[in-house]
């Protein structure tokens, strides 16, 4: 039976970037300078495990300076015109002699040439963007133990398959005794088994104040464990074909939404920064139906985790992982011979170890769930 169903915003969801830029050079006079900008990346992490009831499957640059050298100022021209000679005539002579010729003219000087402009500078080489730094993400952790929680249904606990949690503390040893309290059979909103999600966070808090990140998954069991009495008809229109049309299927969807919206804000408010949720791979179980109907509720509850951080002022941060994709690349999609035969919608060791390493793949990328040491370790930087 899976756990909870996609929460709004992926907020059952979550256990719980980097601009490189390279800075404009600047360039001046005739010797233009390049300053190139280092660049920063930054990267939040999360893991993913959905999980399926553990009774009954669950659900699923630079701009170049400006020239810096005016042209230069003209030459004065030379004088306009030359001093034309004196013109006088010649003193008579006493005796009345022929008059003197008059002096010639003088020539009219010509101009200056006028001085030419300065060359002007060229820009200054682009700044090339810095070398590419090691993602940082959330804060470092100093006890996984005490600030780490791990919440869900059966794709955590197992249902005659393994358990999620020891295959997850093989990549990082120190969630080996993280605090777990997924449940197999629950719903994250309605139908299933309680707890439902959410108020096993409320648990998990009431114990341990400080927790800062969680690994989740949860909306399965809403569909699977279906509650006929809110949504009459839903054990047998969202196991069959069309499921993704019946106002009862999607009525369960939405309903796991809302209250995966108000998980976050609940979350967030009590000190939680970093979820990593899971969601479920395609299952060959119940004529398809159900993989239907997860299909149409997967995109929603991503765009609701991916927007936790805005819909929480930043306080909160949600990794989605997505296991249908990485499901049908190692296996095929849905195939039998890797789910249990009970009730066919839980993974066995191999799938179990595949969602682990996507869940440790995405506290990598997204550098969360990790102690200071760990973050070095794996590549990655935590905040202090």
């Amino acid at each position: 039976e899976i756990t909870g169903f996609v929460l709004s915003g992926l907020s059952a969801l979550f256990v719980l970037g980097a601009c490189s830029s390279g800075n404009n050079g600047s360039g001046t006079g005739d010797e233009p300078t390049g300053t190139g900008g280092a660049v920063s990346e930054s990267g939040g992490s999360p893991s993913s495990s959905g999980g399926f009831p553990s009774e009954s499957g669950g659900f699923p640059g630079s701009s170049g300076g400006f020239p810096a050298q005016s042209g230069g100022s003209p030459s004065a021209g030379g004088d306009t015109s030359g001093g034309g000679g004196t013109e006088s005539g010649g003193e008579p002579s006493n005796t009345g002699g022929e008059p003197a010729n008059g002096g010639s003219s003088g020539e009219t000087g010509g101009g200056g040439t006028p001085g030419s402009g300065g060359t002007p500078g060229s820009g200054g080489t682009p700044g090339s963007g810095g070398t590419t730094s090691a993602p940082t993400g959330g804060p470092c952790l100093t006890d996984l133990t005490q600030q780490a929680a791990i919440l869900g249904d059966s794709y955590v606990t197992g249902f005659t398959t393994p358990a999620l949690q020891p295959d997850l503390a093989m990549l990082d040893p120190s969630l080996t005794s993280t605090p777990n309290y997924a449940v197999a059979g629950v719903s994250f909103a309605s139908g299933g088994g309680t707890p439902y999600v959410p108020t096993q966070f409320n648990t998990a808090i009431a114990a341990h104040p400080n927790i800062k990140f969680l690994i989740m998954d949860g909306g399965g069991n809403d569909i699977l464990l279906c509650d006929t009495t809110q949504f009459p008809g839903c054990n047998v229109d969202c196991g069959a074909a069309g499921s993704s049309t019946k106002s009862e299927c999607i009525g369960i969807v939405n309903k796991t939404l809302s209250t995966a919206t108000t998980f976050f804000q609940t979350a967030a408010s009590k000190g939680i920064e970093d979820i990593v949720y899971f969601f479920y791979p395609h299952t060959p179980d119940k004529n398809g139906g159900y993989n239907e109907i997860l299909d149409y509720a997967e995109p929603k509850i991503k765009v609701l985790c991916d927007g936790a951080n805005a819909a929480t002022n930043g306080k909160l941060s949600c990794f989605f992982v997505d296991l249908v994709a990485p499901f049908k690349a190692a296996f095929g999609d849905a195939n039998p011979a890797d789910f249990e035969t009970i009730l066919g919608v839980h993974p066995t060791a191999p799938g179990v170890t595949l969602m682990a390493q996507q869940l440790f793949n995405s506290m990598k990328a997204n550098c969360v769930g990790f102690t200071q040491a760990d973050a070095t370790k794996y590549g990655c930087t935590c905040t202090q």
